[in-house]
Parts: structure tokens; sequence; C-alpha cells
């Protein structure tokens, strides 16, 4: 069995880029003399982390699944709400079935342009990562039983989300625990995004 954890949100890449954003100045007065400068921020720094580095590491560790195993990407509700404020166009294009990974990879790469230049609200989307390499595993190692999906725990309590936030870590562990655990012999889900 093999637990991916990766975390596709874009409330991390914030998180982790916070401090940094603080140090030169507090948040508001940040937003204040950049327009859409802290969105910037997450949006780049959000895919090149999230997105890259995670397809990455999946084109190298794919290979060494052993049949059977489980591959669970972590990732958010905000994706699908992304994904929603996207042209009608690039919805299509995000949820079509025929979607290569060399196109995914034109589209974030042509996201991040677009978030630099402030207009990433309008045309770009996160991730269909998991439902392209979920295809690909289903043709390329057909016999193997390797299951590949994506997941969103919730919000849970953590120092990310804050105390607020409704279901603890043992809750918000459900979902990834359950994708990872699917029985000997199970073909669904595959290729799909899952939450509670």
């Amino acid at each position: 069995m093999f637990l991916v954890y990766t975390c596709l949100c874009p409330s991390c890449a914030l998180e982790k880029h916070k401090k940094a954003v603080e140090k030169r100045q507090n948040c508001h007065n940040f937003t204040q003399d950049s327009k859409n400068g802290l969105d910037k921020i997450v949006g780049t720094v959000n895919s090149k982390t999230n997105f890259f580095s995670t397809r990455d590491m999946l084109t190298h560790f794919l290979p060494l699944i052993k049949a059977g195993g489980r591959v669970v990407n972590v990732s958010s509700f905000v994706s699908f709400r992304t994904l929603n404020n996207c042209s009608p166009a690039l919805q299509q294009r995000f949820r079509s079935e025929d979607i290569t990974e060399d196109e995914l990879v034109r589209l974030m790469q042509r996201f991040v342009a677009e978030t630099q230049k402030g207009k990433h609200k309008e045309d770009g989307c996160l991730t269909t990562l998991s439902m392209i390499q979920a295809r690909s595993l289903s043709k390329e190692r057909p016999n193997d039983g390797i299951l590949l999906n994506a997941c969103c725990p919730g919000w849970v309590r953590t120092d990310m989300a804050g105390d607020k936030a409704p279901k603890s870590p043992d809750e918000g562990a459900i979902t990834p625990v359950y994708l990872a655990l699917l029985p000997p012999g199970a073909t669904e889900p595959h290729g799909k995004f899952v939450s509670d």
C-alpha cells in the first residue's frame, strides 16, 4: 500500500508563505499597496508546489506502486469551487475525459502566467491530475488493481485552519484513510474526487 499525501489547496500555499509576507509588511498594507499581490503569490506558489511537485513526485513513484496499491492525493473542495469560476471553455477542458497530462501542464503554466498578470480568476483553474493519472494507470497497468483518487478531508482543526474548523484531525483522516484502505479487488472509486 502506498499513500501519497499532497495538499492541493490554495490555503496551504498561503499559509506556507504568510510569514514571509508578514515580515515585509502586514497583509492589509500588502494588499492595499499591491493589487492582487497576495493572490499572485498564492497562485504561483500553489501551482508550483502543489501541482507541479505532485506531478513530478507521482511521475517517479507511480511506476513503483505494487499491484493492489492505493494512491490518495489530499486536495480540497476549493479546487471544485475554483473550477466553477473558470470560463465555460476551460471548465469543459478540465472536465474532459480526453484531456492529457501534457495539455493539463500547459493549462497550469498558463494559469501561473495569468496569475502573474492578476487575471487568474477569469481564466485559470487547478488540477484534474488525479483523473488523468488514474486513466493512465488503467491503460498501462490494467491488471494491477491500483486505485488513484483525490479527496477533501473537510475543514479540519489544524494550525492552518484554526480552532473554529468543525472537524478534529481524526475526523479529517477518515476519507483519506478510507481511500488508502479500499479492499483488495475493489475497482471503484478510481480517478475520482471524494469528500464527505
